[in-house]
């Protein structure tokens, strides 16, 4: 049975549940739990026994998801998750992009988009494209998806900005390109 705990799926995509089956099951329930089945929510009813279920991930950002499979007929034929599985939310940096020219001095919006429950994040900046270095931009800050941010004195021709989800730092975005600082001129 598929997820069978460790997983990480995402607020939104599409993902199978695959599960099998021994003797006569003509149709199974499929339901998740946060709190390993003191509560559940269904995903499905009377679904077919065809070994596998698309599944919408919905928008329940934790890192405790159980799935539960049973029998329609006989809810105590079961399987549950080996471990729990994470659901994570989506953060997708819209600007800078890559290939921009930012100017030292000058406030430009840095902007973002979430899928999920993302409530705050962290953001930071390298001028050598997370290579060796990151410096904060800010710490921690409500997710509005943008930030005006005043460029630093760094001149580079590979900067790139990071964006962190501070409830799950594997929930990130970074510029899929390098942008440049560059010096002001008054």
């Amino acid at each position: 049975t598929s997820p069978s705990g460790g997983e990480c799926w995402k607020v939104g995509e599409k993902r199978n549940i695959e599960l099998k089956t021994s003797g006569n099951v003509a149709n199974v329930r499929l339901e998740y739990s946060l709190d390993d089945f003191k509560t559940s929510e269904a995903i499905a009813d009377f679904v077919p026994d065809t070994g596998v279920y698309e599944w919408l991930v919905p928008n329940d950002v934790t890192r405790n998801l159980r799935v539960r499979v049973s029998d329609v007929d006989d809810p105590g034929a079961n399987a549950v998750s080996d471990t729990a599985m994470r659901i994570q939310g989506v953060i997708t940096l819209a600007a800078p992009a890559g290939g921009e020219i930012w100017r030292l001095g000058q406030t430009y919006p840095i902007s973002w988009t979430t899928v999920g429950d993302v409530q705050g994040v962290r953001i930071e900046f390298s001028r050598a494209g997370f290579v060796s270095e990151a410096e904060p931009i800010v710490e921690s800050t409500v997710n509005k998806g943008y930030f005006n941010w005043t460029v630093p004195d760094r001149i580079t021709k590979s900067a790139k900005i990071r964006i962190i989800d501070l409830a799950d730092p594997n929930a990130r975005a970074v510029s899929p390109e390098p942008f440049q600082i560059a010096a002001s001129f008054m």
